[in-house]
């Protein structure tokens, strides 16, 4: 799991000594509880796609729907309802004749939620 990212501007012409520094502390680094090593796995898409959900809660919008799914993969969207900022009853009208396949749907609607929540 990623813990931390940090995101470091190294001074043009600084390179050589930054790299030094990171030689130096990576022994430090890896000593560090719960530290595997310093490389990914994974491209970082991955961990997302295994760590993070997100819902459609507030949002009946059939592209943005679709392209949270492209994005995330349907095994990381959830199906949820803004109340009470939200009706349901338009909620529930717009998820059910979004243009998703019935598996996808399944998936959104509560099969993610019973494998997130062990339900």
């Amino acid at each position: 799991m990623i813990t931390e990212i940090a995101q470091i501007d190294v001074k043009p012409g600084m390179e050589k000594d930054f790299e030094a520094g990171v030689a130096k502390a990576a022994p430090v680094f890896k000593r560090a509880k719960g530290c595997h090593g310093l490389t990914l796995e994974k491209p970082p898409s991955a961990y997302f796609q295994s760590n993070i959900f997100i819902t459609t809660s507030g949002v009946c919008s059939a592209p943005t729907l679709v392209g949270a799914i492209g994005e995330m993969g349907a095994h990381n969207v959830l199906f949820s309802i803004d109340y009470p900022y939200e009706s349901t009853a338009v909620a529930c009208e717009f998820i059910e004749t979004a243009p998703l396949d019935e598996a996808t749907r399944a998936l959104v609607c509560s099969g993610n939620a019973r494998r997130l929540f062990k339900l």
